[in-house]
């Protein structure tokens, strides 16, 4: 599997958005015609809360092409996992501190990259605009107003969130927990 989105070629006519691990051995750029295209997603799913280790998943859709590792940027780990549905969801993060960088699923590796928020430098340019698996939300978090909420209950089977969760509680509660989910992580270098 090849990684290595780095590049020294500038970026013209886009607006370039900046993130890093929290050590900064791994440092990245975003560059997208206008921020306004990004779609960034809040998500409530048990999958997106275990990854992020708190109560939601927020990440920034961004396609594969407008994202890269900055030249001299260390090389991420990737952790391979399958979701409820079995498929594999890819996510990188830094070998060294562990911050969460970006992940993606088998169906749209080749296309898109959902990149956690909380890498950005400047988080607060890119504010949820939607929030998902509302049903699996805490009964103490408030739910942002003025977004499209998705109970995660809808019938559409298959579809999955960023984190991989599966949309509906059936299927997680006929699988079980950790049944059948396959884990791995590989160091990848350039």
């Amino acid at each position: 599997m090849d990684i290595s989105y780095e590049s020294t070629e500038p970026v013209p006519d886009r607006a370039v958005l900046k993130g890093s691990c929290y050590c900064r051995h791994l440092t990245y750029l975003i560059a997208v015609e206008n921020v306004d295209s990004i779609k960034t997603s809040m998500c409530h799913c048990t999958a997106c809360k275990k990854v992020y280790g708190g109560a939601f998943g927020l990440t920034a859709k961004v396609p594969v092409h407008g994202f890269r590792y900055e030249v001299g940027s260390g090389a991420c780990v990737v952790h391979v996992g399958a979701n409820d549905a079995g498929v594999p969801v890819y996510r990188e993060f830094c070998g060294k501190c562990g911050s969460r960088i970006c992940e993606y699923h088998e169906g749209i590796k080749e296309h898109f990259r959902y990149v956690s928020i909380g890498s950005l430098e400047e988080p607060s340019m890119l504010p949820p605009k939607g929030e998902f698996f509302c049903s699996q939300r805490e009964a103490w978090m408030p739910e942002v107003h003025g977004i499209p909420q998705n109970s995660g209950k809808e019938k559409r089977r298959g579809k999955v969130c960023a984190g991989g969760g599966e949309v509906g509680d059936e299927r997680r509660e006929q699988l079980g927990r950790g049944d059948g989910k396959k884990r791995k992580s590989v160091r990848m270098s350039r």
